[in-house]
Order: C-alpha cells, then sequence, then structure tokens
C-alpha cells in the first residue's frame, strides 16, 4: 500500500472519528512538535505507534494529535504510544483481523457512528474486502440485534460512497429456509459446551426459544459462508465481551473457536485489543471468563471433542411464508411493507432487510402471545434502556407503532417513567426528548 507523506492537512480527520475507548476529538492544526518532549516524540513506542496508524488511517488521518495535545500533551502520546503502539501493533494478529475486531467491538457498543466510521475505513485500508463488513453485520444481529446492524450498513455504505468504492449487494441466500432447523441442529451439536443438552433444558422452559436460537442463529447466521473461521469467531468473541454479563455465550464460542483452529494466543490477543476500544473492566472480565476456561480444558474439565450426537430435527417453515406473515404483520403494525425494508438495504445486503421481515415481524412480532399494543411499549422500555445511539431510530420507529396499535401518549410516556429506578435518569431523558416530537405531532392531528 502506497504511503502518503505526513502533512499538516492530513492531521485533521483521525481524532474525529478514532474513538480510542470512548473518546472522540477534533484536530486542530497545531504543529505536533510545538510541546512534545523530544524523547517522547522519538520513542520506539511512539514512532512503531505512528507507523501503524498511517497503514490504518490512510492518506487522511495519519498524524492526528494536535488538538488532543493542547489539552493534555501526556494523553496525546499515550492514544499514539499504548493504542497503536503497545497494542495494533502486536503480532499475534494482522492488521485486516485487528480492524475487523475494532468493528465488531464498536458494533456491540452502539454508541457514536464516527469511531465506526474511521475503522471501518481502516479495515479497507489494510486490505480488508467490503463484504466481510456486511458478514460481520449479519453476526451482530444474533449477538446486538437489528438495531447495531442497519447502524453499520449505514456506516459502510457512507464510507464506500466517500471512497467511490461500488461493491455488488452479498447475494442474498439460495436456500427455501427449510433446512434450518437441521442445519442449526448440526451446528449445535459442535458448538460450546454441552450444547445439545443445554439446547434440551432450554426446551423445557421456552421451546420457542430454543427453535428461534436453533433456526436462526445456528441455522442461518453461523453457517453462513462469507467470513472465514478464525474471524468470525474471534469477531464474535470480541462483540460477547464487549456487551459484557455473557459469560456462558462467551465460553461456548472460545470453545468453538479452538475446534476451529484458532489459537489461544490470538483468543487472548484479541481480549488485548477490548483495552483500547472498550476499556480495561471489559477486556478484564473477558480475561478471567477465558482463564478459567483454558484451565478448565487443561484439566480436562471442559472437554475440546466433538459430539456427533443431535436432537430430532423437524422441518422448518419456508421463508416465504415468514416473509408473507412479517410483511402483514409490519402493515397492521407501521404501515410499512416488507419489500420497501428489503429495498432499503438491497445496494449491500438485501437479506438484512428480508431477516427483518422474516425474522422479527414474522417470528416474533407477529406472536399471538401479547397484544400488540404490548409488544410495542415493551420494545420501547428496552431501546430506551439500552441508551446507545443506535437505539433512537428504534424507541421512534416503535413509539409510532404504538400509537398506531392503540397505545395512548400517556402509556408511552408512563413505560418510559417506569424505567427511572432501573436505568436511571439520563436514559429515560433521552428516551423522553426522542419521543416529544413524534407524541406533540400526535397530539396535534
Amino acid at each position: 500500500m502506497a504511503k502518503r507523506k505526513w502533512s499538516q492537512d492530513s492531521r485533521r480527520a483521525f481524532l474525529s472519528a478514532v474513538g480510542i475507548g470512548s473518546a472522540s476529538c477534533i484536530i486542530g492544526s497545531r504543529s505536533l512538535a510545538s510541546s512534545q518532549d523530544e524523547a517522547q516524540r522519538t520513542s520506539e513506542r511512539y514512532r512503531r505507534g505512528v507507523t501503524v496508524l498511517r497503514e490504518v488511517g490512510g492518506g487522511g488521518s495519519d498524524a492526528p494529535i494536535n488538538t488532543l495535545e493542547e489539552a493534555s500533551p501526556d494523553f496525546a502520546r499515550f492514544v499514539v504510544e499504548y493504542g497503536y503502539g503497545d497494542v495494533l501493533a502486536r503480532p499475534n494478529l494482522d492488521l485486516v483481523t485487528r480492524e475487523a475486531l475494532t468493528v465488531a467491538s464498536l458494533m456491540a457498543q452502539g454508541n457514536h457512528p464516527l469511531p465506526t466510521h474511521f475503522h471501518v475505513n481502516g479495515f479497507l485500508n489494510v486490505g480488508g474486502r467490503p463484504e466481510a463488513l456486511v458478514e460481520l453485520c449479519f453476526l451482530s444481529i444474533g449477538v446486538c440485534g437489528f438495531p447495531a446492524a442497519i447502524n453499520t450498513i449505514a456506516v459502510i455504505r457512507e464510507v464506500l460512497k466517500e471512497r467511490g468504492q461500488h461493491v455488488p449487494p452479498v447475494p442474498v441466500g439460495k436456500r427455501d429456509g427449510t433446512e434450518r432447523h437441521l442445519r442449526g441442529l448440526r451446528n449445535l451439536a459442535t458448538h460450546g459446551e454441552n450444547g445439545p443438552q443445554r439446547f434440551r433444558e432450554l426446551a423445557e422452559t421456552s421451546p420457542v426459544f430454543a427453535k428461534l436460537l436453533v433456526e436462526f442463529v445456528h441455522g442461518e447466521l453461523l453457517t453462513r459462508d462469507g467470513l472465514d473461521a478464525r474471524t468470525k469467531y474471534l469477531s464474535v468473541i470480541s462483540m460477547l465481551a464487549t456487551a459484557g454479563n455473557n459469560q456462558q455465550w462467551l465460553r461456548d464460542y472460545v470453545i468453538s473457536a479452538l475446534r476451529q483452529g484458532v489459537t489461544r494466543d490470538e483468543i487472548t490477543e484479541s481480549m488485548i485489543q477490548l483495552t483500547v476500544y472498550a476499556g480495561f473492566p471489559t477486556a478484564l472480565v473477558g480475561f478471567f471468563t477465558i482463564v478459567e476456561l483454558f484451565r478448565n480444558i487443561d484439566a480436562n474439565v471442559v472437554s475440546l471433542s466433538e459430539s456427533a450426537k443431535t436432537v430430532a430435527s423437524e422441518p422448518s417453515e419456508a421463508h416465504s411464508a415468514r416473509f408473507k406473515r412479517g410483511a402483514d404483520t409490519l402493515s397492521v403494525i407501521s404501515g410499512g411493507t416488507g419489500q420497501a425494508i428489503v429495498a432499503s438495504f438491497e445496494d449491500i445486503a438485501p437479506e438484512i432487510g428480508r431477516m427483518i421481515v422474516t425474522h422479527s415481524y414474522g417470528d416474533i412480532f407477529s406472536r399471538p402471545g401479547l397484544p400488540k399494543k404490548v409488544r410495542e411499549l415493551t420494545a420501547i422500555a428496552s431501546m430506551a434502556s439500552v441508551g446507545a445511539m443506535t437505539s433512537e431510530t428504534p424507541i421512534r420507529v416503535h413509539i409510532e407503532a404504538a400509537l398506531n396499535v392503540g397505545a395512548t401518549p400517556n402509556e408511552v410516556i408512563e413505560t418510559l417513567l417506569n424505567l427511572i429506578p432501573y436505568v436511571g435518569y439520563p436514559k429515560v431523558e433521552r428516551a423522553l426528548a426522542l419521543a416529544g416530537s413524534i407524541l406533540h405531532e400526535h397530539d396535534s392531528n
């Protein structure tokens, strides 16, 4: 890859998007050399960090710390020395994989799009394929939910447009869907810790959830072939560790990664990288879970041998039937059409649009166990509790949907007020601000 000169004008783009931890900054025009100590600027760690930063940032963002230096020269130096010189320069993972894991972690955080924008660009700058980014979005649907995938697709679309790249959309799978259950069971049989047994126990509590887990997560998402197994499992590990409180799932995916030939060094390296993009507390929790698992494997408490036994399979419902039911439900709830949702993704990944209709509306929202109004109010509460930027559009969508199916503005407000003891005032205030314009428009009509 050609290296561009480290120019003054090229320094402006990086810190507005880099997102070391949760921070993002705007680059000023002051010279980097104006106040930093010569020994610090010429340290091996610093030089190594700048080299990696140039590779990731590309032509417009290879030396980005002027504004940070105005407030804290030490922090500006730390960004380069630790984030890029100490961590991303480590040899246990290549930069393409590292950038994929960074995008995966940022998707799980669901916050400001600027860091994601920078690292989507970074993934492409170091040689990653756009199609692989889309496949990360498919994985995130199962781990983080549709909002994270939808938000990242929008960022990918923007980055490709800025780069002048036209990438054909990821093709829709040709299977009709009736084999999803069998394919999911086969995947589950070799997945994680006692997968089939835990599936049977889960089915005793909720057969519906167990069926969806097998058919959608294991039968559709994990069996896609757009990513190599190493990147796929390391990315899911990064998502799970970032999201937190997913120790059993994290153990399962580490075990599956080891079975696929991913090394212990690569898995622990993914946790080291999380110290930069998700923070030390998050990385430490992931490390503790993984270290305990490695000990249990070494002590033969946990086996890496694969089981060939599966539970009995059953035919799955065809995609076409699920899509029709989902489209009908969507029409009732929001007045929208399934084809319109699919069309909104057709430039990059039409199958994500189809999954929104078939899975969200066809598999779940169409179920008779709850009144539609209650489903929409619970969706509002869920998105408000998350409190991420990726939740903002879904909150608006589900407020409008709740009103369409009979909820009153007061019921929407009370749903949000009920969250205060559980999520705190900042998240509820943000959700109320998002709700305000929609409810005002509703009252005006």
